[in-house]
């Protein structure tokens, strides 16, 4: 863990008076190595020690100071390896516990430390001694215990008599010489400026280096958050100028007129929405801009994001340039593919398919070298394809716009690596994962936002039904009714093969449901096989999953799209791009194993014709807090941003914001969706005070300029 905001703070931890070799090594497990990094290891809560508890008053469960006398030793556990010792109140107690006291424990001035493997402990603390312990105590029998505590030496400015921070550990190191090595590192702060304590002062917050000190050794309750916020502005600021700095350069001015795409707009057999109208209005500006243009195209699940993608496609083609359109599976890129010659094609553009298993150039086959070749001279295009896009010998003529499908399904690397070929060239990246509006101004703050927030007219908002395994006979024969209609039905399971152990015969069923004994967590490939053989054998059933051969894979799924199949057991691979307007049902098995993001991209496959469509979210038992949560919130809302937020809620930013791969500066502090006000603040201010910023960049922050 390098420091960001104290990175000037270089100096080793050994440099601390108490902290050898043995305890930089310790620190170092936890990423701290310099003093900085020492201080930017934060506290995740903390103690207040700033009053002694009598014995008398314990409370069960809440940290207090306790100052007592050791009145015995005794052995307990297998041959007598435990020690417990003994307390009683060094002194008489003023008045009672109170009613906060347990009833238990009222008049009773005796407790007791369990001392797992510190047999040390009976000669440091002999008889008759009089301790200070930190602990939690809980009753138990009748007596007051503590099996996790910490005897504090008089005196200890760092962890008595003050309001004390508790950090994450790890092993080996004890919590005294942390705050031991904390209280010297802050010594340090006097004087420390750092690039951002102009502008928290404009906010009326304390400098960084003030406000540091105060997380880490606040003198009383209000500090705290006061002291956070400062921080976490800094590192807001600190993030929102390296995004900044993210921006590509000029560019000469596109001549795009924008005959090509109305024309081909005019050959559509169905009318665009508003929404995918106003997103072409914004994204063909930004193509026509003297800067290139890094854009996020957000929508919900069927919204059109594809045709918009593929007419800004031709936009740059008009314009004499190329565009490469890049997806996750192969599944996606054939789907992409078929859409391109479709829309594409008979306005002229030549399109070409590159993946791992195989090249195409117009719906025909041909060798990866002819491909390659073809593109280098510039006779192709428009590329789609996967990750196979991204490989050495990849070369374009004029690379003009790189579109991403699925962006989050990409590292920020890979996102980059075509534009090393042109870095003028404009990037679009599109998801049907919503995004909070906390994170488009954090991870994705470089880049342009469109959304588009409407679906196509006649949609039906599929209605979901939350269901008990044991109750899965009822879905089977409502399953049945739709199949019966001529509609056709995904049922996914988390995983291909290895069945946990079944769950017993299903129970709770309508009559007339077949028995279908169910795994707990069924897998593909035996729900497959139980779905054609017991349950459905009068209807055509298929399966997909990642094992299989992509050629396989893609024979199912073209059966499947022209109703040959009525059933398709998959996994999550049909969770992004697999369009089929004839499915009405989705039936997902361990359902609570499920992300919010993943549960609304499923039910996002059905629905998408003029049917009503239903999901099915089938749950086990017991079923945990967040897993209920997540449930809920797929039963009461539809809305992609909605559960977005609620995802990043539950979840908190944690991986979703994914700063560390992007080669961003961390947020240690600043917590999202908390922090919006503090983040639209610093974004604001960073692009206010951008143009007369010092451009040299800040000494071990990476592209990071000060603006202040």
């Amino acid at each position: 863990m390098a420091a960001q905001l104290l990175h000037q703070l270089t100096q080793p931890v050994t440099s601390l008076p108490g902290v050898g070799s043995a305890g930089a090594r310790r620190l170092a497990s936890l990423g701290v190595e310099t003093v900085g990094a020492l201080l930017e290891h934060f506290p995740r809560t903390y103690q207040d020690r700033r009053r002694v508890t009598p014995l008398a008053a314990l409370v069960e469960g809440r940290p207090v100071v306790v100052r007592a006398e050791v009145a015995a030793h005794d052995w307990f556990g297998p041959r007598g390896r435990h020690l417990r010792i003994a307390l009683t109140d060094a002194e008489p107690a003023v008045g009672g516990p109170g009613r906060e006291g347990h009833r238990a424990a009222r008049g009773a001035a005796r407790a007791a430390l369990l001392c797992f493997g510190r047999r040390y402990l009976a000669r440091s603390v002999p008889v008759g001694s009089v301790v200070t312990v930190a602990a939690v105590f809980q009753l138990r029998h009748g007596a007051w215990e503590a099996g996790s505590f910490e005897l504090l030496r008089e005196g200890d400015a760092a962890s008595l008599g003050r309001i004390i921070p508790v950090y994450p550990l790890s092993e080996g190191i004890r919590p005294a010489m942390l705050r031991r090595a904390m209280h010297a590192a802050c010594a340090r702060l006097n004087g420390e400026a750092t690039p951002w304590d102009g502008l928290c002062r404009r906010r009326g917050l304390p400098p960084v280096a003030e406000a540091v000190h105060a997380l880490h050794f606040p003198e009383c309750a209000g500090d705290i958050e006061r002291a956070r916020t400062a921080v976490a502005y800094a590192e807001l600021l600190q993030l929102q100028r390296a995004l900044r700095r993210r921006r590509p350069p000029p560019r000469r001015e596109r001549r795009v007129g924008g005959a090509l795409p109305a024309r081909i707009v005019t050959r559509l057999p169905f009318a665009l929405t508003r929404g995918q109208e106003a997103a072409l209005v914004e994204i063909s500006g930004g193509l026509r801009a003297a800067s290139p243009c890094a854009r996020l195209l957000q929508g919900d699940v069927g919204c059109g994001k594809t045709l918009v993608a593929l007419l800004a496609a031709a936009w740059v083609v008009e314009a004499g340039e190329q565009a490469a359109f890049i997806v996750p599976t192969e599944l996606l890129a054939r789907q992409h593919l078929s859409s391109a010659c479709r829309i594409l094609a008979p306005a002229g553009i030549t399109v070409a398919l590159l993946t791992g298993a195989g090249a195409s150039r117009g719906g025909h086959a041909v060798t990866r070298a002819e491909l390659l070749a073809d593109l280098r001279c510039g006779a192709i295009d428009v590329l789609l394809g996967t990750h196979a896009l991204l490989q050495e010998g990849v070369a374009f003529a004029r690379l003009g716009l790189v579109v991403i499908d699925e962006q989050h399904r990409f590292g920020v690397l890979q996102r980059r690596h075509l534009l090393q070929q042109e870095p003028r060239a404009d990037l679009l990246l599109m998801t049907a994962t919503p995004i909070p509006r906390s994170l488009a101004m954090t991870v994705y703050g470089d880049l342009e936002r469109t959304v588009i927030g409407e679906l196509p007219p006649g949609r039906l908002p599929v209605r979901t039904h939350l269901v008990r395994l044991a109750n899965i006979g009822k879905v089977y024969d409502r399953v049945r009714a739709e199949l019966a209609a001529g509609g056709q039905v995904y049922v996914v399971a988390p995983r291909i093969g290895a069945p946990e152990p079944a769950a017993g015969p299903a129970s709770g069923s309508e009559a007339g449901s077949p028995p279908a004994p169910v795994p707990a967590v069924p897998d593909a490939e035996s729900l497959f096989a139980a779905l054609r053989d017991e349950v459905y054998p009068e209807f055509a059933s298929g399966r997909i999953h990642g094992a299989m051969d992509e050629s396989e894979k893609h024979a199912v799924m073209e059966a499947f799209r022209r109703g040959a199949l009525s059933i398709l057991v998959a996994t999550t691979v049909v969770e992004v791009g697999v369009d089929v307007a004839n499915a009405t049902g989705m039936v997902v098995f361990g359902a609570e194993r499920f992300g919010l993001a993943t549960l609304h991209q499923l039910r996002g496959r059905v629905g998408r014709g003029s049917r009503q469509g239903y999901a099915y979210l089938v749950y086990g038992e017991p079923l945990s807090d967040a897993g209920a949560e997540r449930l809920r919130a797929m039963k009461e809302s539809g809305d992609g941003f909605e559960i977005a937020e609620r995802d990043l809620g539950l979840r908190g930013p944690g991986q979703l914001l994914g700063l560390r791969q992007a080669g961003l500066p961390e947020l240690r502090v600043a917590e999202l969706p908390r922090d919006l006000e503090l983040a639209l603040q610093a974004r604001t201010e960073v692009g206010r005070t951008a143009a007369g910023a010092a451009t040299a960049p800040v000494a071990g922050v990476a592209g990071v300029a000060p603006c202040a």
